[in-house]
């Protein structure tokens, strides 16, 4: 008696589309292989090693950021000068000079207009005023003269300091309207080319200070 599964492997060995056949079931691996080996090529490509380096990266937990005050509290501080030397040499001539003058009055370096000068609120001008206001706080003297409650007595610039014509402008017609004189002078000013000047620009708004 034939073993039925012998004939039947016999049956499909020797038929005549068993070529074919086999063919057909040998492209069943292939097609798997030729998959798997697209899709590796897919996850090891540039785009998707890209996005899986970056997944590490977000899953990975990020060292705390320190805050400011944290970042002080471990850093190196050092104090530096906030004026050149030429500056400080000059500060110091200005200082000598208006003690000298005996009137109660003090130098300070590095002026923001605004801090010494305001604009007086008039109605319907907020707006305006603001807008100046702001110009102001743009704007800087070299040094001022104050006396000891504050006030600015005399505005003092570098000569050869390069200033924006507009911003000459604003600071001239802001201490113009404020009655405080200003005085330009060399970074280099001799002790008694300071005194001469400084006298005679005080001198006026002392008087005037005076009899009021």
């Amino acid at each position: 008696m034939t073993d039925p599964i012998q004939f039947l492997i016999a049956a499909v060995i020797y038929h005549p589309a068993a070529p074919y056949l086999v063919a057909v079931l040998s492209l069943g691996p292939l097609s798997v292989a030729f998959i798997a080996l697209d899709i590796r090529v897919r996850r090891s490509g540039p785009r998707n090693l890209a996005k899986n380096r970056a997944a590490r990266t977000k899953a990975r937990p990020s060292p705390p950021v320190p805050t400011p005050v944290e970042h002080l509290a471990l850093a190196a501080i050092e104090r530096v000068p906030v004026l050149d030397a030429p500056r400080a040499t000059l500060l110091e001539r200005l200082e000598d000079v208006v003690e000298c003058l005996g009137q109660a009055q003090r130098v300070l370096p590095d002026i923001v207009l605004s801090r010494a000068l305001r604009i007086r609120p008039e109605p319907g001008d907020t707006a305006m005023n603001a807008a100046t206001q702001r110009a102001l706080n743009r704007a800087g003297l070299d040094f001022g003269v104050f006396s000891y409650a504050g006030n600015l007595d005399l505005a003092l610039m570098i000569g050869a300091r390069a200033e924006a014509e507009d911003d000459r402008q604003l600071i001239e017609t802001a201490l113009e309207r404020a009655g405080v004189p200003l005085i330009r002078i060399p970074l280099d000013a001799p002790p008694d080319m300071l005194r001469t000047r400084i006298r005679s620009a005080l001198s006026p708004a002392t008087g005037l200070a005076m009899a009021a």
